[in-house]
C-alpha cells in the first residue's frame, strides 16, 4: 500500500492509515528500511531506533 503524499488533516486518520500499512509491512517481512520510510512519509516517530 502506497502511502499517500497529502497529509489529513486528522491526526485519528493518519493514525489507523499508518497503523494498517505498518501491519502490512510486518506481515509481509518487516523490513526495517522500509519500516523508516513509512514511518517518514507519514510523519511519525518511532520510541526506539530500528
Amino acid at each position: 500500500m502506497e502511502a499517500t503524499k497529502t497529509k489529513s488533516d486528522n491526526l485519528i486518520i493518519r493514525l489507523l492509515q499508518f497503523k494498517r500499512e505498518m501491519r502490512e509491512c510486518i506481515q509481509n517481512g518487516a523490513d526495517p528500511e522500509e519500516m523508516k520510510r513509512i514511518a517518514d512519509d507519514y510523519g511519525f516517530q518511532f520510541a526506539k531506533p530500528l
